[in-house]
């Protein structure tokens, strides 16, 4: 019989890969939360497996659903959205509500999606809530003695395709950060979620009480000489200052504390040598939809 796998953020980014990965591997039956099951998002997971794939309406803050939805489940995918209005700053309790979940239902495998504690890490001195609030989820989980994997997400390559696609310059497109062009950092592209997740379940046991690390480390120079080859067009990367970037508050936060101190300065210094199927900064790059 097929083993039950919870999957919370099923029609999100990370959670869409961890489904699109595992639904047709019949060793796990896909359990799917989503608070609309009509929705597009849902219905084209759905069709993915729709043998292997169970979508389930969960409003995560609703205990009794949430307790429902993790009924009989053996492992179970986790990564909660700071940046959903109903989450916010109530992101930490609302992945200790689920890892109380978890233990209550004996879940036997718990995979949850962390990044560092910033605020610990920088004496209080840089604020980046959607790194920390996750950090201390997962030191609850570890408290309560949850059998738990920590998933790292780096900085999304995504993001080169929105946030921070290159800017017409007059004669040339820039891309415009406030890090040094040449520092280290881990992109990752997030749809490799479903890589990791795939396995760390496929490899039983040897993966509980570790953190994973799903990124591959390039500069940011790299990844626009990369974007400048892949479209033929002058594209060139520029430091800008803090001041000079036009984003303030959370975003800016998180891109000070990687310049400061990097993305992942207490947990990882390379990638991975046993996921060695991470994308690359080229092969992302080959595929993106980059459109300037």
């Amino acid at each position: 019989m097929s083993k039950i796998l919870v999957v919370v953020g099923a029609t999100g980014s990370q959670g869409g890969s961890v489904v699109r990965h595992l639904c047709n591997n019949h060793a796990f039956r896909i359990r799917a939360l989503t608070r609309n099951a009509n929705s597009d998002k849902a219905k084209t997971l759905k069709a993915l497996a729709p043998n292997n794939i169970d979508l389930v309406e969960c409003d995560l803050w609703d205990n009794s659903k949430l307790v429902s939805a993790f009924k009989g489940a053996h492992s179970a995918f986790v990564v909660t959205n700071f940046w959903d209005p109903s989450v916010g700053t109530r992101e930490e309790e609302l992945g200790k509500r689920i890892a109380d979940v978890a233990k209550s239902e004996n879940v036997r495998h718990l995979i949850w999606s962390s990044l560092d504690n910033v605020a610990k890490i920088t004496n209080n001195t840089i604020h980046v809530p959607h790194f920390t609030l996750k950090n201390k989820v997962e030191e609850y989980i570890k408290s309560i003695n949850v059998p738990a994997t920590f998933v790292y997400a780096g900085f999304y390559l995504q993001n080169f395709e929105s946030f921070f696609i290159p800017r017409n310059a007059g004669d040339h497109f820039e891309v415009r950060l406030p890090l040094t062009a040449n520092k280290k950092v881990p992109f990752f592209d997030v749809q490799d979620t479903g890589v990791f997740v795939r396995k760390v379940l496929e490899s039983g046991d040897s993966y509980l009480n570790k953190r994973v690390n799903m990124a591959t480390f390039a500069t940011p120079e790299e990844v626009v000489k990369a974007i400048a080859k892949k479209t033929n067009k002058d594209v060139r990367y520029v430091k800008c200052t803090y001041d000079e970037f036009p984003v303030k508050g959370e975003i800016l936060d998180m891109l000070r504390y990687i310049e400061e101190y990097g993305y992942f300065p207490e947990t990882f210094k390379e990638q991975s040598k046993e996921f060695e199927a991470a994308t690359s900064v080229q092969k992302w790059i080959e595929k993106a939809s980059l459109t300037f």
